[in-house]
């Protein structure tokens, strides 16, 4: 099978967001979740995780037994997504684009949506080739 580009977006220690040249999904992995957006979905579930209100879920959450005290309800499933508060503000950095792969804090946030639906990729992002085995 040929080799299909992958553009790397952006990445942090435990997670980055990549796509396929030429494809609309957004892929983002992060730890052992990987998650695949249309580019409007992908604008909605960055501001869902910027939205919440992690110190909030964590008090409220304190009792339970469950290490993890953030959860995120998977829609139409009776499945969540728990994380600890750190893995939460990981997730946000690496949603909204800043630092850079090497942790650089001084990276500008990424404004890629308009880039990715015009299927535009900046130079600044990096491509890899990645083959279907």
């Amino acid at each position: 099978m040929p080799e299909q580009e992958t553009i790397i977006i952006h990445e942090t220690k435990n997670g980055f967001i990549f796509k396929y040249r030429g494809c609309r999904i957004i892929h983002v992995e992060f730890g052992n979740i990987l998650w695949q957006f249309e580019p409007e979905d992908f604008k909605n579930f960055r501001a869902f995780i910027d939205n919440l209100e992690i110190k909030k879920l964590e008090k409220l959450n304190h009792k339970i037994l469950n290490r993890r005290k953030v959860f995120i309800q998977m829609k139409n499933s009776r499945q969540k997504l728990v994380f600890h508060v750190d893995e939460v503000l990981e997730l946000r950095k690496l949603l909204s684009g800043f630092g850079s792969k090497n942790g650089d804090d001084d990276f500008q946030p990424l404004n890629f949506l308009a880039d990715l639906q015009n299927n535009k990729i900046p130079e600044q992002y990096s491509s890899v080739p990645y083959s279907k085995n």
